[in-house]
């Protein structure tokens, strides 16, 4: 399902066991509302956040996080448990 979904929509996947994450992207979005997009903010490159987004098909999720941080979002698909444990993990405290 997750390759079809991939093909189709042109949204790259990350999976996120071994990816170091960006402390300073992740302090960009708070955690309740990260929590409740399932988003999980991963790197800053200039002006643009890379974000893992369990479903890519909820624009209102990446415009929020749009609004919050004032950056251009670039998405890239993850599994929702992926993004629970990275949660989890110190750096997304």
């Amino acid at each position: 399902i997750l390759e079809a979904f991939l093909a189709q929509y042109s949204v790259p996947y990350l999976p996120l066991d071994n990816y170091i994450i960006n402390p300073h992207a992740v302090a960009l979005v708070p955690r309740e509302v990260a929590a409740r997009l399932e988003v999980m903010p991963l790197e800053i490159l200039g002006k643009s956040l890379t974000v893992a987004v369990a479903n890519p098909l909820k624009p209102m999720a990446l415009e929020e996080v749009h609004s919050i941080t004032g950056m251009h979002i670039h998405p890239c698909i993850a599994t929702s448990r992926d993004i629970a444990k990275c949660m989890e993990a110190p750096t997304a405290s």
